[in-house]
């Protein structure tokens, strides 16, 4: 029983460290993002540095790695509702833990572009992964 739920919860691992991750990076200042968002003359470069775009892959790559981890812990099919609430959940709490901080403050649009990350690539591996027979699976 011991062995089955570590092999279980092992699949969550990288989903744990890109959440500490991203903590960290959370409670850095955020002076340097916007010195380093100001260097770039592309506008793919600007596009992709933008605070926006960087909410949205973040908690996007979350939310996959937390799919992962239950599609690898049961082999069934992935619980996307609550895939959903804990990478929101998580991105909420993260913004609450920067409006705490001194250096820090709470964004809405941060929030909201978690959210939609989340959601998008919620989307993307019900539709890529799903069509592949006796991979991941939407609940019905």
């Amino acid at each position: 029983m011991r062995s089955n739920y570590l092999v279980r919860w092992r699949g969550f691992i990288p989903a744990y460290c890109f959440s500490l991750l991203i903590w960290v990076m959370a409670s850095l200042p955020g002076d340097d993002l916007e010195r380093v968002q100001r260097l770039p003359e592309s506008p793919l470069l600007k596009i992709i540095l933008s605070d926006p775009f960087m909410h949205f892959v973040v908690f996007g790559l979350l939310t996959l790695f937390i799919c992962r981890g239950y599609y690898r812990g049961s082999g069934r099919s992935i619980p996307l509702a609550i895939v959903a609430v804990l990478a929101i959940g998580f991105g909420f709490l993260i913004e609450v833990y920067q409006g705490i901080l001194p250096w820090r403050s709470f964004g809405l649009d941060d929030l909201f572009w978690n959210t939609v990350g989340v959601l998008f690539f919620l989307a993307v591996a019900q539709f890529v992964v799903g069509k592949k027979p006796g991979k991941w699976q939407p609940v019905r």
